[in-house]
């Protein structure tokens, strides 16, 4: 393949091709598109490939076993649009040179290997970064990402709409920052070590579709700012120490998943929250310390299939209307002060595959069905 000397594009990818790529192909300078995607092919890339290789647009490698340095040449792809170089084995730092001789860059993904940020100018890579301006699709998920996240991350693109920073090793606070990211429609960070409170400035994320902040050490109130989120169909924030209430404008977003467990929320669920329609997937409210009552509205979450408010403080009865929740396949109402009856209404529920009630203080006998 390397006397090819003409060749503009090798597609080999969704196979299951072994060993490692002939160093010859890395001289065919006509190169534009070299996709090797999702075999399983290994060994280095050479350091000067980037220089080799000075007409490639598309340089999608993810998927396999590559492993070494990513080469800092890269960077000299003048005209390169994507670089996906995610699950493989790859080490050391990501260049800080990444964007700034590269103004059509699209997307860039190192996600799932084993690169390093061993302190707070490892992330010096998102400097050149802020040089691309058609820059749409980010992911560094799944390194040894250390240290804390620039204010200069707000300097991104404004049409950056998908940034995954999930399960390294990030810490410090979330950068207010964030917010001048106003085309994002995904956001996860989530599983790192972040603390500090959920930045208010979230709530200028206008297109925002996801966000996923959840497994951190955040503290702080919800902020209420979320409920500008008009497009926000998944909200996690389990897994940290957020307090106070639960801001009852969230039922301005078209929530289908919201997962708010695992946190110190106080003060009772605001009925609010039941009246969202488009809640289709988990309610998650569980280990907590929620008060009061069980709102009758419960009954609007016809299309809910997860509603989960256990290990709380709980009070009064379930209420009837529990019974209208047709689609609702697990219902955890455990460890909570609950009493009174379980209402014969629950036997409606034909689709519930998981119903636990343990620990309250129910009486009464146990229901037929």
């Amino acid at each position: 393949l390397g006397n090819l000397h003409a060749l503009i594009e090798i597609d080999i990818d969704n196979n299951h091709l072994e060993g490692s790529i002939a160093p010859s192909i890395f001289n065919i300078s006509s190169l534009e598109i070299f996709n090797v995607q999702n075999n399983n092919l290994n060994g280095y890339f050479p350091p000067d490939l980037g220089s080799k290789l000075p007409n490639l647009k598309l340089f999608l490698v993810n998927g396999n076993g590559f492993h070494g340095e990513i080469p800092p040449s890269l960077c000299n792809t003048s005209v390169i649009q994507m670089i996906q170089m995610d699950a493989n084995f790859l080490s050391g730092t990501i260049p800080n040179c990444f964007g700034i001789q590269q103004n059509n860059l699209l997307e860039l993904t190192f996600a799932d290997n084993q690169l390093e940020a061993t302190n707070d100018g490892a992330w010096s890579f998102l400097s050149g970064l802020t040089n691309c301006s058609n820059l749409k699709y980010l992911d560094v998920s799944q390194n040894k990402l250390h240290g804390k996240l620039p204010d200069l991350i707000g300097n991104l693109s404004k049409n950056l709409f998908y940034l995954n920073l999930q399960f390294c090793s990030i810490t410090g606070n979330i950068p207010e920052s964030i917010g001048n990211l106003i085309g994002l429609s995904e956001l996860g960070m989530n599983n790192n070590l972040l603390e500090g409170s959920v930045p208010s400035s979230i709530g200028s994320l206008k297109l925002l579709n996801q966000l996923d902040l959840s497994n951190n050490n955040l503290s702080g109130p919800i902020p209420v700012t979320l409920g500008n989120l008009t497009m926000l169909a998944l909200l996690r924030l389990n897994g940290n120490a957020i307090n106070e209430g639960i801001p009852s404008n969230l039922s301005s977003c078209p929530l289908g998943f919201l997962d708010l467990s695992h946190n110190s929320l106080t003060g009772a669920i605001p009925k609010a929250l039941f009246l969202i329609s488009t809640l289709s997937d988990s309610l998650c409210l569980d280990h907590n310390f929620l008060t009061g009552t069980i709102p009758p509205e419960v009954s609007n979450l016809r299309s809910l299939g997860k509603l989960d408010f256990s290990s709380n403080k709980m009070s009064g009865e379930i209420p009837i209307s529990i019974g209208n929740c047709q689609n609702l396949q697990y219902l955890n109402a455990s460890e909570n002060f609950l009493q009174g009856q379980i209402p014969l209404s629950v036997g409606q529920l034909n689709g519930l595959s998981v119903l636990d009630l343990s620990h309250n203080n129910f009486s009464g006998r146990i229901p037929d069905f």
